[in-house]
């Protein structure tokens, strides 16, 4: 479950890596291999269903990090320890802190050493182990023990003296052993962002707000997706607004080119029927945006069961049963078409839906194909988000864009705030890890526009003219890029033409283009 590596002094080990991500209870032990387990190193925020943690009784430090995980509820310190550090940014269901003191007065212990503590201890139920006894703090415990009581459970204190702050600096190769050293260090040294060697390093670093210090916009990194290399390149720093609201700081990435060719949606159902229908006449309203409903005749001759799905394109009625929707099981001709309602004859099927989601899909971002395939690591990626929805077919066998992605690289993304305007004036708010750029996004016009497409910028890129910098590649050729919005006042795709341009595209039909993910550190 744990992976250990040796110490640089050769005297004990330190916890780097756990294997099994979704334990609900891990023991960290006094000892490996006859040897004291001495510190923490290893974060447990990929671990979403750890809820309890017992830290040996050699441990003496922990490092900045560890504890990121929001399911966390309970935590035990043995009775060496003496730093933790920046611990519990995450951890909004912790309830229970125990330590096992061996002193009998708290300024005997070097509870000052726990870096940050005061904004992060004081939300939680604290409980403590005293002299070796574990239960809950009494009355007699805060008379004997006042400092725990204050220190603890009231939260921040008048003053603290940062000299004494304990500051963990395995990780950041920092020579200062405290937090006033350590932050007059930072700010004196030359940083050199090829130092960063791990995505955690890169994610603390946009989190302490000072990513644009050291990184530029246009910048490159590489992570691995299934032993392949992805490119992203920097649009943004702070520019996108974290779902958690414990975060204010974002670095944005775009991948420098197409990653896939595939619809941003395929056709839908025009209605799912709740009834079944008798073998007669029936007619069906479809809506556009922008002109008059079309109203289509049709027969069936033979009884349609309830939870069928019915789509109408191109003067056909198709039928798909619920449980095999890959193929119509029954095809109809329309018989009459037209504006009129009154030319129609029959049933009216109640339920309507746009003309063009029948023929072309949904326009809709927020439960677009696209969207559910960039958030998902599963090989059966798609699910049906709403009741006309149609599955795409021709790209179900192709995994998740998430799958087979470096797992650190995927627990230093985080989902951020996307809203998306509808043809009909509805603005849908998205909160995803990966999501795609609007149009305002990339040829400005308002308050999003991404530095790394504005016309002003001096980028590290063949070429610097912003037609240049939209034209992406798949497969080393120009590929037109989905972007998430439909035209304003429209009912087309958007997308980014091969040239650098941009414009709508409408089809009775399924359209591939090039799928470009972004994402951001935060």
């Amino acid at each position: 479950m744990l992976k250990y590596i040796l110490n640089s002094q050769g005297d004990g080990y330190d916890v780097y890596g756990v294997t099994d991500k979704n334990a609900e209870k891990i023991v960290i032990p006094d000892m490996y291999e006859g040897l004291p387990v001495k510190s923490v190193s290893v974060s447990f925020e990929s671990c979403s269903k750890l809820k309890e943690i017992i830290i040996g009784n050699n441990v003496e430090k922990t490092h900045v990090g560890v504890f990121d995980c929001e399911s966390l509820e309970k935590i035990y310190f043995g009775k060496s320890i003496s730093t933790i550090s920046g611990p519990f940014t995450l951890c909004k269901n912790l309830t229970d802190i125990y330590f096992a003191f061996e002193e009998e007065r708290l300024e005997d212990f070097n509870f000052v050493a726990v870096d940050e503590s005061f904004a992060y201890f004081q939300n939680a139920k604290h409980h403590f182990g005293v002299l070796g006894r574990s239960g809950l703090l009494t009355l007699e415990d805060e008379t004997l023990f006042p400092y725990t009581h204050w220190d603890c459970v009231k939260g921040k204190p008048e003053k603290i003296d940062s000299t004494k702050v304990a500051y963990d600096n395995s990780v950041s190769g920092m020579k200062s052993d405290n937090i006033k050293d350590a932050i007059d260090e930072l700010n004196a040294r030359d940083f050199d962002v090829s130092s960063i060697e791990t995505w955690s390093e890169l994610k603390y670093l946009v989190r302490s707000g000072r990513a644009a210090d050291f990184i530029n916009i246009g910048d490159r990194f590489v992570c691995s997706k299934n032993n392949q290399e992805l490119i992203w390149d920097v649009i943004g720093i702070d520019k996108d607004i974290p779902s958690d609201e414990n975060f204010t700081h974002s670095l944005t990435l775009q991948l420098s080119e197409c990653y896939v060719n595939m619809p941003f949606s395929v056709p839908e159902a025009s209605c799912y029927l709740l009834y079944s229908l008798k073998p007669g006449q029936y007619y069906a309203e479809l809506k556009n945006y922008a002109s008059p409903s079309i109203y289509c005749s049709f027969r069936v001759n033979e009884e349609i069961d309830a939870d069928t799905f019915i789509r109408i394109s191109e003067g056909k009625v198709y039928f798909y049963k619920k449980d095999s929707i890959a193929q119509p099981y029954l095809t109809e001709d329309v018989e009459i078409s037209s504006e009129n309602e009154n030319d129609m004859s029959g049933t009216k099927i109640s339920e309507k839906n746009y003309k063009i989601n029948s023929e072309m899909g949904t326009v809709n971002y927020e439960v677009s194909c696209v969207r559910q395939w960039l958030n998902s690591a599963d090989t059966n990626w798609w699910k049906a988000s709403y009741i006309k929805a149609m599955p795409p077919v021709d790209y179900l066998s192709v995994p998740g864009f998430m799958n087979g992605i470096d797992e650190d690289f995927l627990d230093a993304v985080n989902p951020v705030k996307k809203t998306t305007s509808l043809p009909d004036g509805t603005i849908v708010e998205t909160n995803d890890k990966f999501f795609l750029l609007s149009s305002e996004e990339v040829y400005g016009g308002g308050e999003n526009y991404y530095l790394y497409y504005s016309e002003n910028s001096s980028l590290p890129v063949p070429g610097i003219a912003a037609d240049q910098i939209r034209i992406k590649n798949f497969s080393g050729v120009a590929r037109h890029w989905w972007l998430r919005n439909p035209a304003e006042g429209d009912n087309g795709y958007m997308r980014v033409l091969t040239d650098g341009g941009v414009g709508p595209v409408r089809a009775a039909k399924v359209l591939a283009y090039g799928v470009i993910p972004v994402c951001c550190i935060c």
